[in-house]
């Protein structure tokens, strides 16, 4: 009894984390902590999902769409077998994202970098030095995270 116990903290944990860190609804967060948290190689059918979270039909659909769409999860089909089978998207995906994320910040705080050097810095509510600062996090998280992936991906492979 108390391993369930645990074992549903950790689940609603996971909702709760993708609910506010990542802005997901209610459904799509019970959906993508299903799959981390069991981790079936085989993947979820729709009907399997319908079951185990127990909502109607027409709001899963829609959420997997999103999740689809956003690149949360994935699908494969199985030959002789017209069933899709869902599956949350790699962390090695899941990091390539946050990775091009970081990028496209980078190239834009290096533009507004630029454009700050014809202005006063005085009259700008962050100063040079902040957006420097920012600029060297940015710069190192991107190593970071390129050096994790690689590594996840030597290990997958």
């Amino acid at each position: 009894m108390e391993e369930f116990q645990e074992d549903n903290e950790i689940y609603c944990l996971l909702v709760e984390h993708f609910q506010e860190f990542y802005h997901l609804s209610p459904l799509s967060s019970k959906i993508v902590s299903l799959m981390i948290f069991e981790s079936n190689k085989d993947g979820y059918t729709f009907e399997n999902l319908v079951e185990k979270l127990k909502t109607s039909k027409s709001s899963m659909s829609t959420n997997l769409n999103y999740l689809l769409k956003t690149n949360r999860i994935k699908y494969c089909t199985k030959p002789q077998d017209r069933k899709k089978y869902f599956h949350v998207t790699s962390l090695a995906e899941t990091l390539n994202k946050i990775i091009r994320m970081i990028q496209s910040e980078r190239m834009i705080m290096n533009r507004v970098q630029k454009y700050r050097e014809h202005i006063d810095d005085k009259q700008c509510e962050v100063s040079a030095e902040t957006v420097k600062i920012y600029m060297e996090h940015l710069e190192t998280a991107e190593h970071n995270l390129t050096n994790t992936r690689d590594l996840i991906e030597k290990l997958n492979n």
